[in-house]
């Protein structure tokens, strides 16, 4: 197999030791500040319920629990075996902020790589040297940094975030494809795919199966394209490697996590909470009552929205549609329908879904430093917008700073008083983490709020707390339904008190003797 390779195309910019330390600096500098679960703020008090579940599913597959069969959730595995290699590393959660630190380098390491090979590759159209763009390279660089920022408020250990490096990678991949595909005509052949790029477009996919499946919309669109390039150019053998070493990166993902929960007995379970859940839960939610806010609006459709314009820009300018503005247009288009899909329920915590469009930033900032045709104006402007940014998101930051905190003096009493032989119901997650609590059922948070969605979990969860296993039950009330597990509670349990806080209402049960 011939593969051509462009020295203008896939040059990688050079970069010192001094700035690849100040960017390292920088990033950990901005996670440990933005991120409320570090150990800058306080001690992990703060309800966020996605991030307090990954963290209490991590520290009990690291003490020697399996997902999906001690504890269950509607994710993929990932995200719970990085939050698990976290608490293994520090024994607490700030080995996560550790973890979120090395995958945000790793993000930033393809970003930049991207950044220069479409820096390199404007100037070359535009017959300019691209000698001293290092600077803005940079920026532009903190710019992507700063969006991932502003659409992860309160904690970056999110799902998106995990996939991001392997995401940028792949997105570092295909831009270069496009652009040797645009500078190698057809009768001049020789334009290939190596099938090893093919397998990262793979890894891209398996680690947003092992998360969340949507993830994956930037890679699939880019792969669409490629296919269809392949198919114009007749690269039959090329198609077929390229086939397989995708399908070899899918596999690298998904077969340890299928074998290793195979062998523990539960991997229906662990497909049910993967994809056939989502499924349900995509199903079954409910109109909103109002439109979101134009700020939301905003974020969310941003880029989407500036890159249908610099693929419609890049196509005026070239007077032809070339690959990389089609699939500008193609990517802004599934972006802007996956996203549109947050407004059909009251959203505001969903903003970060966007994150997996950050890794097409590097092909939108291209457009903006080729219209200022010196380095200081494009300093300048960049350097506005990242500051723009970085404020943002501090604000979101600081916002989220406000929301209500944990009473954790009651339920601690009530741990101690049954020995740890104690469930919450509809609670945080925070319940089991901070009191060392392990979980007796694998449905152990907002059960009634996982239920809604879907008969057969409902069911499950009916069936599980049939059989009290433990002396005391905290049910926090979830709206205004009654809990699933009513009849259970009647027969089962006898209510010791009530009462309600700043969060919530609960019901404090005790299990009635002798009762199975």
């Amino acid at each position: 197999m011939t593969i051509i390779s462009f020295p203008h195309t896939t040059q990688r910019p050079k970069n010192t030791p001094l700035h690849i330390m100040l960017n390292a600096a920088a990033a950990i500098a901005a996670v440990v500040l933005l991120d409320l679960f570090s150990p800058a703020h306080r001690a992990n008090l703060h309800l966020m319920p996605d991030q307090d579940f990954f963290q209490f599913a991590g520290k009990v597959w690291a003490e020697g629990g399996v997902p999906y069969r001690d504890i269950w959730d509607q994710k993929g595995p990932f995200i719970f075996f990085v939050n698990m290699l976290g608490w293994k590393l520090t024994g607490n959660g700030y080995g996560i902020v550790i973890v979120e630190c090395i995958f945000l380098l790793a993000t930033m390491w393809f970003l930049w790589l991207a950044i220069g090979t479409v820096h390199r590759h404007e100037c070359l159209l535009a017959n300019r040297k691209p000698a001293g763009s290092r600077g803005t390279d940079m920026l532009g660089l903190w710019v992507c940094v700063f969006w991932i920022a502003v659409c992860l408020p309160g904690s970056w250990n999110m799902t998106e975030l995990f996939c991001l490096p392997f995401l940028a990678a792949s997105a570092w991949l295909l831009i270069r494809s496009l652009f040797a595909y645009q500078d190698r005509p057809a009768d001049r052949g020789g334009w290939r795919i190596p099938a090893s790029w093919a397998y990262v477009h793979g890894l891209a996919f398996g680690v947003c199966f092992m998360t969340r499946l949507s993830n994956a919309a930037g890679v699939c669109v880019g792969v669409l394209v490629l296919t269809v390039l392949m198919l114009m150019r007749k690269t039959w053998k090329n198609l077929g490697t390229c086939i397989l070493g995708f399908l070899a990166g899918v596999a690298t993902f998904f077969i340890p996590f299928a074998v290793y929960f195979a062998a523990h007995g539960v991997f229906y379970e662990f497909m049910y909470g993967t994809v056939l859940y989502n499924l349900h839960y995509a199903g079954g939610l409910n109109a909103a009552s109002g439109i979101s806010g134009v700020s939301t609006l905003a974020l969310v459709f941003a880029v989407p929205a500036a890159m249908l314009l610099t693929g419609i820009i890049r196509s005026i300018r070239r007077k032809a549609f070339t690959c990389d503005s089609v699939f500008l247009v193609l990517g802004s288009l599934v972006f802007a329908a996956l996203f549109f899909q947050m407004f059909a329920i009251p959203t505001g915590s969903y903003l970060h879904y966007t994150v997996i469009d950050v890794v097409f930033l590097p092909l939108v900032l291209a457009p903006v430093t080729n219209v200022l045709h010196h380095q200081l104006p494009r300093v300048v402007v960049l350097t506005c917008v990242a500051a723009l940014l970085l404020g943002y998101a501090g604000l979101r930051t600081r916002q989220v700073e406000t929301w209500p905190e944990f009473d954790n003096t009651w339920v601690a009493r009530l741990t101690e008083q049954s020995h740890g032989s104690i469930t919450f119901y509809n609670m945080n997650a925070l319940a089991y983490t901070l009191n060392d609590v392990k979980p007796v059922y694998p449905y152990a948070v907002f059960q009634d709020w996982q239920a809604e969605f879907s008969g057969d979990l409902r069911t499950k969860i009916v069936d599980s707390y049939a059989r009290p296993r433990t002396k005391m039950l905290v049910v926090q009330q979830y709206g205004c339904l009654t809990p699933v597990i009513t009849d259970t509670l009647k027969t089962k349990y006898q209510l010791v008190r009530s009462f309600t806080d700043k969060v919530g209402t609960y019901r404090i049960y005790q299990r009635i003797p002798h009762t199975v």
